[in-house]
């Protein structure tokens, strides 16, 4: 059997297992069912025209449902763990936004009131008639990637669509578009996000979509300030099946649920087509520019299932880091905007003291294994010297550390090699 063919028996096997799991225990008490949550098989694509051509196109697995209606069953729930489902924490960006995403929505709304129908915000929360729908990738087995998420708002007609827009570096921006002006018209907006590295952050978008209720279909058109179409960038639905066909979820789980899985490792190829094959430029990030929309980086949890495995390495170290100052009992301020560029998180030990800029949590991991941390961290570096500290610490403590710090250097060494690979192969092409 060929490497795919165990890849897919594989993943079989795992969703049959917990499906079974799943399908022991009842749904969720007085709760409604999920009649008008839809599981949508979309094909995506996307064509650059220029520096260089390109193009691909591949099937994604999306889930579209009311929210304020979400429903829930043995298969799918809204902040609970199933086969397929959606955590609030991970769209629409955190407190002061709200915790549900009914509450966040209505927040990002209020916050574009001058460039939507006044109705829209009074009429969201009051009007019988008002519904607001999403259109997303739900995580499947607890992994979640989601380029993009889509929120559609009806009173008795589709009147307001927001994008909600993801890149890598765990960045979003929201775009609230108005329909009310522009009934079946394309509509033009600004570029304020970064989303890909071989795109800067002028231009426009030329934003087309059809109504939900019918059929998805979204089409973005990157457009440089000298009116030339860039990329264009198409989600397209195929077909269509109601959450609540048990046999159907499951049949579309192994047929259909790895495209979840692969989304992210078919970014990177594609991006490694077009750096390394056809020598396309990279722009650096820049940071998120500060205005309504803007969602800066946050931590990013894209699998929720078994801790000790899954555990974050950079959250870790950076919790130990923090205790290891306290108890050096040295004056130090970190201000930290890997868990929110807008709104960092700031950790002050015995001021004043000397302030260091955080901008990754990668940057803890570093530091602790004896890595290098350039460009992680604005102002002194300070010494660690962790051991004593360690040393002090409860014996489970120290084994946890120890297993921790083994599995950290187990990745980094991993990775070195994989892009140690990569580097040689492409001086290898090029030699050729």
């Amino acid at each position: 059997m060929d490497p795919g063919g165990y890849l897919f028996w594989t993943l079989a096997t795992a969703v049959l297992l917990i499906a079974g799991v799943l399908h022991l225990s009842p749904g969720p008490p007085g709760r409604s069912g999920s009649k008008d949550t839809k599981l949508l098989v979309c094909q995506t694509s996307h064509s650059r025209i220029f520096p260089v051509r390109h193009s691909f196109s591949y099937p994604l697995l999306y889930v579209y449902f009311r929210i304020d209606e979400p429903g829930a069953n043995r298969f799918w729930a809204v902040d609970n763990w199933r086969l397929f489902h959606v955590q609030s924490d991970d769209y629409l960006g955190s407190p002061p936004c709200g915790k549900t995403l009914m509450e966040k929505l209505k927040w990002h709304l209020k916050q574009h009131v001058n460039s939507s129908p006044a109705v829209l915000i009074q009429g969201i929360s009051t009007s019988p008639s008002m519904r607001a729908y999403m259109l997303t990738m739900p995580r499947f087995i607890g992994y979640s990637f989601n380029p993009l998420t889509a929120y559609y708002i009806y009173d008795l007609e589709h009147i307001v669509t927001v994008l909600e827009v993801h890149n890598t570096f765990g960045e979003k921006h929201i775009y609230v578009i108005s329909h009310s002006d522009h009934p079946g018209r394309s509509i033009y907006i600004s570029r304020r996000f970064h989303v890909s590295p071989f795109n800067d952050r002028l231009g426009t978008y030329q934003f087309r979509s059809t109504s939900s209720e019918n059929r998805i279909s979204i089409e973005l058109t990157l457009v440089t300030p000298e009116n030339k179409p860039k990329l264009v960038a198409t989600l397209n639905s195929v077909s269509e099946s109601l959450m609540d066909d048990s046999a159907t979820v499951l049949r579309m789980s192994l047929l259909c649920g790895w495209w979840i899985l692969v989304s992210m490792p078919r970014i990177l190829l594609e991006a490694w087509k077009l750096h390394y094959r056809k020598g396309l430029p990279v722009y650096m990030r820049p940071e998120p520019v500060h205005e309504k929309g803007t969602i800066g980086r946050q931590i990013s949890r894209p699998v929720d299932l078994y801790s000790l495995v899954y555990h974050s390495n950079d959250r870790y170290f950076k919790h130990i880091v923090v205790e290891y100052f306290r108890w050096r009992k040295q004056p130090i301020t970190l201000r930290i905007l890997s868990t929110n560029t807008l709104i960092p998180e700031v950790v002050e030990i015995n001021p004043p003291g000397k302030e260091s800029a955080v901008l990754s949590d990668l940057f803890f991991t570093n530091l602790v294994c004896g890595e290098p941390v350039d460009g992680m961290c604005q102002g002194d570096v300070p010494d660690v010297i962790i051991e004593a500290f360690v040393q002090e610490l409860h014996w489970r403590k120290r084994w946890e550390f120890r297993y921790m710090k083994a599995k950290a250097m187990a990745l980094i060494w991993a990775e070195k090699q994989l892009f140690g690979r990569i580097a040689t192969f492409n001086d290898d092409t090029k030699r050729r």
